[in-house]
């Protein structure tokens, strides 16, 4: 592997890291924003919307 293809793998690797954790943050808000603290409380907020 030369040092600018081991550059671009680490770059990828950074970037779908970080994507991840914004996506993971976004997630905990939205949680946060409805209430949802377990499992069923996700089950409960797509049986009231499906249900509309």
């Amino acid at each position: 592997m030369t040092r600018s293809e081991l550059l671009r793998v680490a770059a990828r690797d950074y970037i779908r890291s970080r994507r991840w954790a914004e996506l993971r943050e976004k997630g905990a808000r939205t949680a946060a924003k409805y209430g949802v603290k377990s499992e069923s409380d996700v089950d409960r907020i797509l049986h009231e919307f499906r249900g509309k």
